[in-house]
């Protein structure tokens, strides 16, 4: 009977964490796309309801309504702002995941 790999228990902690790695830069990934799939539907939402504050004004606004389009306006560009940010740290955590699976 032949004798077992005396390393196989440290190739098989090595594929272990190598696998773990994987899954977790997997993970980072998805929730990187997720938070860019987030922050192109706002855009697109902005885009539109600009488009449509615009025609609005050349038919004509009375004063509350330019105010709620503004007001409006102003709140998607703050969750614009607010899901960029989201986008910059996710890419920075998939980085660092990058660098562990890379190790």
């Amino acid at each position: 009977m032949s004798k077992p790999f005396s390393l196989q228990a440290v190739l098989d902690l090595m594929q272990t964490r190598t696998d773990e790695a994987t899954r977790q830069l997997a993970s980072l990934i998805a929730a990187e796309q997720d938070a860019k799939t987030k922050l192109a539907m706002l855009q697109n939402y902005r885009d539109e309801y600009g488009a449509r504050f615009c025609r609005a004004v050349q038919d004509g606004l009375d004063h509350p309504q330019w105010r709620n389009y503004q007001g409006f306006l102003n709140r998607l560009d703050e969750a614009i702002s607010q899901q960029q940010d989201a986008v910059r740290r996710q890419e920075t955590r998939t980085a660092g995941g990058q660098a562990a699976w890379q190790q």
